[in-house]
């Protein structure tokens, strides 16, 4: 994980605060790109991740994808990740993939 995030250039809190974007992104597309259509360039990023986490907490189907991907990740590589990002443990195989390619 530490290798994934100094090839890009982040440290994991950056990547922990704004895993909402992604989870919506992966699990809603059409959610994302409907907040994303309202969302301007003067906004914090962050700002744009609360926004993010906001949508998946109302919609539990949303909720309910993100743990499906997580579970199914979890079963495939023999332990937590892919979605799911939190201070005290981060679990992103998915994002380290990604970030790493």
């Amino acid at each position: 994980m530490s290798a994934a995030f100094k090839h890009v250039g982040v440290d994991r809190n950056t990547v922990v605060v704004n895993a909402p974007i992604t989870e919506l992104y992966i699990a809603a597309p059409d959610k994302y790109k409907e907040l994303l259509k309202k969302h301007s360039s003067q906004i914090q990023l962050s700002a744009f991740a609360t926004q993010c986490a906001g949508v998946i907490k109302e919609d539990p189907a949303v909720e309910d994808t993100i743990k499906a991907f997580n579970a199914s990740a979890a079963f495939a590589h023999g332990h937590d990740c892919l979605l799911e990002l939190t201070h005290s443990r981060t679990r992103v195989c998915a994002l380290t993939s990604l970030l790493t390619a």
